[in-house]
């Protein structure tokens, strides 16, 4: 009792970017999905399952997905063409903060009811990465004072 269509993709397939070589090995889609391998197969000795998985199994993967979000810059009732790459450049768009220029995706434009492109912030991660650093730093810097000013230290 197997899968009726079982399809191969390779990593250079679905992944992309400079990290190419650190992608899982293929990935191997099941009737659309709708089967999966059990990592405890039932009694009958099934691997491949078109039923609710075990408990073992914590999850599975679909190509199609969902996003809810909410604001008051969000578009009502919006249909997206997005993929799971642009969650987080999206995320960090809403947030104002930078997207590093490594980072696969970009921000899902029609998710805002006014967005702009100028607004965009992107910045090489050891940039962002170093300004993290400083801004760490800084503050840990203002503690160090507070508590002395208090007569901690």
């Amino acid at each position: 009792n197997g899968p009726d269509t079982v399809d191969v993709h390779e990593p250079e397939d679905i992944y992309h970017g400079s990290n190419l070589d650190l992608a899982p090995d293929p990935m191997l889609e099941m009737d659309y999905f709708q089967c999966a391998v059990d990592p405890r197969p039932t009694t009958d000795s099934q691997i491949l399952a078109n039923r609710p998985p075990s408990k073992a199994r914590s999850g599975g993967h679909n190509r199609e997905g969902i996003i809810v979000a909410s604001g008051p810059d969000i578009t009502t009732g919006a249909e997206l063409e997005a993929t799971i790459h642009d969650i987080a450049p999206t995320i960090l768009y809403s947030h104002d903060v930078a997207i590093p220029e490594e980072a696969d995706g970009s921000v899902i434009e029609d998710l805002f009811e006014q967005f702009d492109e100028d607004s965009v912030i992107r910045a090489p991660i050891a940039e962002l990465v170093q300004t993290a650093q400083t801004e760490r730093q800084r503050d840990e810097d203002a503690v160090q004072e507070r508590l002395e000013d208090l007569g901690y230290i």
